[in-house]
């Protein structure tokens, strides 16, 4: 049986604002692109503030950071860089929100469980966390 490990750490998600309406009125290929633009651009941003990428779940990647500090930083980072890229590029324009908690998880097999993964997708959801901010629970603040 494998092996669970509890830690508490930060979990990150990210998620493009509008997906649902883009999707459905974009062809395969154009929403493919955007997918893929999206995890071009945060890649290497999450990498380098150590942070993992768990899965992604369509347009949204969940993410775990050791450090709360980590992931803020590495948040507000993807929003700056954002906001210049959608500049140079506003026909690639990405409007990503950002939502981050801190929690109890249980690791097993390469995914995570529990609290702090629920508490953050229902943050996600949140209007008061549109695309191109970030919002981070009083754990993480804390």
């Amino acid at each position: 049986m494998p092996e669970v490990v509890s830690k508490n750490l930060s979990i990150m998600l990210t998620d493009i604002q509008g997906y649902s309406t883009i999707s459905s009125s974009a062809s395969r290929e154009e929403i493919l692109k955007l997918i893929s633009e999206h995890s071009r651009v945060l890649t290497p941003i999450i990498e380098f503030y150590n942070g993992r990428i768990v899965k992604t779940i369509g347009d949204a990647f969940l993410c775990v950071f050791e450090s709360a500090t980590d992931a803020v930083v590495c948040a507000i980072i993807i929003q700056i860089h954002l906001k210049e890229y959608n500049a140079k590029e506003p026909d690639k324009k990405l409007n990503i929100r950002i939502v981050i908690n801190t929690g109890d998880v249980s690791l097993k097999e390469g995914d995570i469980y529990g609290d702090g993964v629920n508490i953050t997708a229902r943050m996600e959801s949140l209007s008061c966390f549109p695309g191109g901010t970030v919002g981070i629970s009083e754990s993480t603040y804390l």
